[in-house]
């Protein structure tokens, strides 16, 4: 049985307030300390091999029981990682706190306990921790009984603390109705960034219609009301309601940004309402203000709120997606070329980290990158990787562009031996699916014919099909294709003779 890796990745996980914080804990420790020459190993290595490592060690006498070694190193790296989270994250402070007044309680140190269970619940209310709430009143009736006893309470306040504990359940039920509202609109977003048809459409704005989602109506706690926002923001990017997406997308942030504890509890939706916000600009043409989301999305890689893996994974993805859908929407490739080591440093940096719909975007972006200067070779090489991932792990809208764009780079690099096989097995996709746009069908059609044609006949082929697609472009539900690959410019740039790049530039 091979070896386990997860220590390994635990250890190259960690972020470097992390580190410092483990070394500070392990210095706290007595004695020989095998378990930190591990560390230090580990921290040199660029993948794990337990061969070697052992290899490394084979005059140390720990190697002989290497796997407890690497036990306790486990142990002190999480333990590290608890008390860590317990300076820097409120519900596992106050989670601790409870621990401890649970301990004072059963030393009998009932008012010690009471005195701890007022500040803790006085900064769960501020933070709004409505489940730690639940656990402070539940502690808080055990201590009032005791009180009771002693004649320093009554019952009066057992009737009090039931109420209010109905009280934060309600704010519990309200927030709950927003938040899985929220959860369906970002799994579809996650999965094809728009409603793809009519009834889908129906039921995005429907939701936009729902009186009880709507923020007058989110009146039970500050998190209901930035979570009832958030639905109407997302909604609106789903929907392409641009114009509108700005103001939902700037009363989102604002609310935010004066509930920094929110924030800190949802980082993942600020940072994509930026991004929303960032695109809506862009596509309005305000590039200034566009640029000003982009440059705050960047600027949160040196906030310690966000210096974790998951989000400085989300903040290079949404920076590195919403700054090259810019470019190479405005049609701007050799200025987004000085933008791709950037991106490939954070592909390589962070790897399967990256969520696999961000990752096939962001190998469509390089590959777009390349194919905009007619870098075709390298162009394949990050087309082929979209292509070569199994459809169901892949972006549905993204996969199927790129098999329509798989025709064009092959026909671009003269594959004419190739490009027949892919006509045919493209042909055989659309005839086997039966969820296939128009402009799906006429580009199929049509490149057919140019392909087979001399190059004395394809012009007379590419007008016509690219007035076929601005027909079928009309259509909402296949224009998103074009903010991907601009299939009329491609054909434009056939017609007049010119580069993509200046078909594109010249369309916007």
């Amino acid at each position: 049985m091979k070896p386990s890796n997860l220590l390994f990745d635990i250890i190259k996980s960690l972020t470097p307030e992390e580190e410092g914080y483990f070394k500070q804990f392990s210095s706290l420790q007595q004695g020989d300390k095998n378990y930190e020459k591990i560390y230090y190993h580990l921290l040199t290595q660029e993948e794990y091999d337990e061969r070697k490592i052992k290899e490394h060690f084979k005059k140390e006498s720990f190697v002989k029981h290497f796997p407890s070694e690497k036990n306790q190193l486990l142990h002190h790296i999480l333990r590290s990682l608890r008390h860590h989270r317990y300076n820097n994250n409120t519900e596992a402070y106050i989670n601790e706190q409870i621990k401890n007044i649970q301990i004072l309680y059963n030393k009998s140190l009932y008012r010690m306990a009471r005195q701890e269970l007022n500040k803790i619940k006085l900064l769960a209310y501020r933070h709004e921790l409505f489940y730690s709430i639940l656990e402070i009143i539940d502690l808080e009736k055990v201590v009032i009984d005791i009180e009771v006893r002693f004649d320093e309470s009554d019952m009066a306040a057992l009737d009090d603390i039931m109420k209010e504990k109905d009280d934060v359940l309600d704010k519990i039920t309200n927030l709950q109705i927003f938040e899985d509202e929220l959860s369906e609109l970002f799994a579809l977003y996650t999965k094809y960034s728009f409603v793809k048809d009519p009834l889908e459409q129906k039921r995005v704005e429907a939701t936009l219609k729902k009186k009880h989602l709507k923020p007058e109506n989110a009146h039970s706690s500050r998190k209901a009301l930035i979570a009832s926002h958030l639905c109407q923001t997302t909604a609106l990017r789903l929907l392409h309601r641009d114009k509108e997406l700005i103001t939902a997308a700037n009363a989102t942030i604002k609310l935010f940004e004066s509930e920094e504890a929110i924030i800190a509890e949802w980082p993942l939706y600020y940072i994509m309402t930026y991004s929303f916000l960032g695109r809506a600009y862009a596509i309005h043409q305000q590039y200034k203000a566009c640029f000003s989301c982009l440059d705050k999305i960047r600027s949160l890689q040196l906030n310690p709120r966000f210096s974790s893996i998951v989000l400085q994974v989300a903040i290079f993805a949404r920076s590195a997606i919403n700054d090259s859908m810019f470019y190479l929407y405005t049609g701007q490739f050799e200025k987004h070329q000085k933008f791709v080591p950037y991106i490939l440093n954070g592909i390589n940096k962070y790897g399967n980290k990256i969520p696999g719909e961000e990752r096939c975007t962001l190998h469509f972006i390089l590959f777009m990158s390349y194919f905009g200067v007619n870098n075709y070779s390298g162009a394949l090489v990050w087309l082929n990787k979209i292509l070569n991932t199994p459809e169901k792990e892949n972006r549905p809208d993204l996969y199927r562009i790129c098999k329509l764009a798989n025709l064009v780079i092959h026909f671009e690099m003269d594959n004419h031996t190739l490009l027949n096989y892919l006509i045919k097995a493209n042909l055989r996709y659309y005839e086997s699916n039966a969820d296939i746009y128009p402009f799906e069908k006429i580009f199929v059609k049509y490149f057919r014919k140019i392909a087979l044609s001399s190059k004395t006949e394809r012009r007379r082929y590419y007008i016509i099909m690219k007035d076929e697609l601005a027909n079928a472009f009309q259509d909402p539900y296949q224009r998103f294709a074009l903010e991907y690959f601009d299939f009329e410019a491609w054909t434009t740039s056939k017609i007049h003779n010119l580069s993509y790049a200046e078909a594109l530039q010249s369309g916007r």
